[in-house]
């Protein structure tokens, strides 16, 4: 029964990542992402399978990103703006973009993009797009943001703005904290 398999498949992946900034339990993870597929083979438009699928590759990518915010901490700036300091960060920028965290990061993000990009059009075309989904997808993106060059990171916020913002259209909704301080901190910048 589909309804099942979804059912066990979700329940799974969210026990599987109970700590998310650890990997997760990655046979379990990998179990559910398996399953997902097998879902998406015979039913491609799934809201809920390309939701989960997703959503592991979100969750999949967290323990780089706790790794890369934990080697970094936040960035700070000391307030010069000259030239050659703004060469020298640019320089770093790019070494950093290439590390191989970021790299790593990038490429399981991306992923994530897409099935949940692809999630928000079924349910689009439906006119049954969710709240949370939006809010999951705003969430990688922002990710995916802060791991992309400076000079290419801007389409990232602003996608994730975009979805952020579509969520006050929905009745009884409220997104998490960190994400309404996203949107009321950047809104201005949404072109």
């Amino acid at each position: 029964n589909l309804q099942e398999h979804i059912l066990v498949t979700s329940t799974l992946q969210q026990l599987a990542y109970q700590d998310v900034d650890s990997g997760g339990e990655t046979d379990i993870a990998l179990w559910c992402e398996r399953q997902w597929a097998t879902i998406l083979q015979s039913h491609p438009d799934n809201v809920v399978a390309l939701q989960g699928l997703g959503h592991a590759w979100l969750l999949r990518s967290q323990e780089t990103l706790a790794r890369i915010y934990r080697e970094e901490g936040s960035p700070s700036s000391s307030g010069s703006s000259t030239a050659n300091t703004r060469r020298a960060e640019a320089r770093q920028d790019d070494i950093r973009i290439a590390s191989p965290d970021y790299v790593q990061a990038r490429n399981l993000l991306r992923p994530s993009l897409e099935f949940l990009d692809r999630a928000i059009e079924v349910t689009t075309s439906q006119g049954i797009v969710s709240g949370e989904l939006l809010a999951l997808a705003a969430e990688a993106y922002i990710s995916f943001g802060n791991v992309s060059h400076p000079q290419e990171n801007e389409q990232y916020y602003q996608q994730a703005l975009r979805y952020l913002q579509r969520t006050s259209d929905i009745e009884g909704f409220e997104l998490e904290t960190y994400l309404q301080q996203f949107l009321n901190d950047n809104l201005r910048f949404l072109g």
